[in-house]
């Protein structure tokens, strides 16, 4: 991992959908500024429940997530987006039937109040994305699949966040496409922004993260540098299996 000081820390993590049932079962794991980190395994092996336990979705039984250095266990997704946290879910997300533009200024619902704020950020995603200035009035609907994929990572990069959670980002893409959203993703960490990943393409995602986590069954059982884990991929996709 990177020398940055870390803009995520999490601690011993517990969580699950009923009470006494633990889906995630004691993860730590630190993501920094600048990086990206990857989470990888089986379908079912906990990371998305990870992701919405960090997030608030999933109520934590114990441990302890920080961000920025203050805790944030267990707050509300809405308070965590406020905070600097911005989450792509699996699949797609946009609304579709909004325009681009109004799929874009959903995105920064939290600062609607902040017309200068919302004015800028909406320059900034037009100037980064010149196919959604074209089809800002166009029924985010009738997007292709990719132009969907760059709306809904662009709304999030409108959020001016310090750490991005994505979850499957190439899912469902052509390779042309998936290559542009990995590319995409590696622009947010030069940025300085805290990436953590998740994507079925676990080849490319240890390719591109700084540091990496296998998770098996709610644990992460092993972790290491994403170029430490590249020489044993091979042998880590058999245990998925």
């Amino acid at each position: 991992m990177t020398n940055t000081q870390p803009c995520l820390v999490v601690e011993d993590l517990r969580s699950g959908y009923e009470r006494d049932v633990a889906v995630i079962k004691d993860v730590s794991m630190q993501a920094a500024r600048g990086s990206v980190t990857g989470l990888i395994g089986a379908n079912g092996a906990g990371k998305s429940s990870f992701l919405k336990s960090v997030l608030g979705y999933l109520k934590p039984q114990s441990g302890k997530v920080s961000f920025e250095g203050e805790e944030i266990t267990g707050f509300r997704p809405d308070v965590s987006c406020s905070l600097g946290i911005a989450y792509l879910m699996e699949g797609h997300s946009v609304f579709p039937s909004l325009s681009v533009e109004e799929n874009l200024l959903l995105g920064m619902w939290p600062w609607r109040h902040d017309r200068n704020r919302v004015r800028a950020a909406l320059e900034r995603a037009y100037d980064r994305a010149p196919v959604l200035m074209e089809r800002r009035q166009t029924t985010s609907g009738l997007l292709s699949g990719g132009q969907q994929r760059i709306l809904e990572l662009e709304r999030l990069y409108m959020t001016d966040p310090s750490l991005i959670l994505l979850d499957e980002p190439s899912l469902g893409l052509a390779p042309k496409l998936a290559a542009e959203t990995f590319e995409r993703v590696e622009s947010f960490s030069k940025e300085g922004i805290a990436v953590v990943l998740i994507d079925q393409n676990v080849r490319r995602v240890l390719e591109i993260s700084d540091y990496a986590y296998v998770f098996q069954l709610g644990e992460v059982i092993l972790e290491g540098t994403g170029t430490s884990l590249s020489k044993d991929v091979g042998n880590i996709v058999k245990e998925f299996i």
